[in-house]
């Protein structure tokens, strides 16, 4: 995987990509296919699935490529194109039942080895810290997932949920707050939290 490139080096790669660059075709899926491939695994659980969700993105995108316009954001635009995709393709073979209210909302759900905890922390603290995180409601948890295991901006975040700015802010304060309602995980949230986005 190659490393992340700075916001005129996503510009230049996007231009470049739809003059029809073969090589910058391939240098944006290499770029961001890990990002994209475990962000719709959240939402999917189906890895051959998500590849090929993946797969028909990128190939959308090289067929469509002169209609496209400019993207200020490279990642949080493949995302949300790839979230739509895959929602839709969940809906279409029902794999998986979305409660729609609305908008259809992923269920995403935190595994073990998610939750960062220094060796110090007992595994039952772990594992209440992991049930609370999975008690916060369907989008207060992508939110969570975008911000914290994506480092995700907020306004990344909105791009990709499709709200606004600030129902991307009040998930996250919900969010945190019923974390931090408990007064012997206060300081293991913030630790953790803060501990996944040292590892970005």
């Amino acid at each position: 995987m190659e490393a992340a490139v700075s916001f005129r080096q996503d510009q230049d790669l996007w231009a470049a990509f739809q003059r029809g660059e073969e090589t910058a075709f391939t240098r944006l899926f290499h770029i961001y296919y890990n990002d994209l491939f475990n962000y719709a695994l959240k939402i999917a659980g189906d890895e051959a699935f998500v590849q090929d969700a993946i797969q028909e993105l990128f190939i959308t995108l090289w067929r469509t490529r002169e209609r496209l316009g400019p993207v200020k954001f490279l990642k949080p635009y493949l995302m949300k194109s790839l979230r739509r995709s895959v929602i839709r393709g969940m809906t279409k073979r029902r794999n998986r039942r979305l409660q729609l209210l609305g908008k259809p909302t992923p269920d995403i759900v935190f595994s073990p080895e998610e939750v960062t905890i220094r060796d110090e922390t007992s595994g039952a603290r772990k594992d209440f810290l992991l049930g609370q995180l999975n008690n916060l409601s369907r989008r207060q948890r992508e939110v969570i997932y975008l911000r914290y295991y994506d480092d995700l901006s907020y306004d990344e975040i909105a791009q990709v949920m499709g709200l606004h700015y600030q129902s991307v802010m009040n998930h996250l304060h919900k969010a945190l707050k019923a974390l931090r309602s408990n007064q012997s995980l206060r300081r293991l949230v913030e630790v953790t939290l803060a501990l996944c986005l040292s590892l970005q």
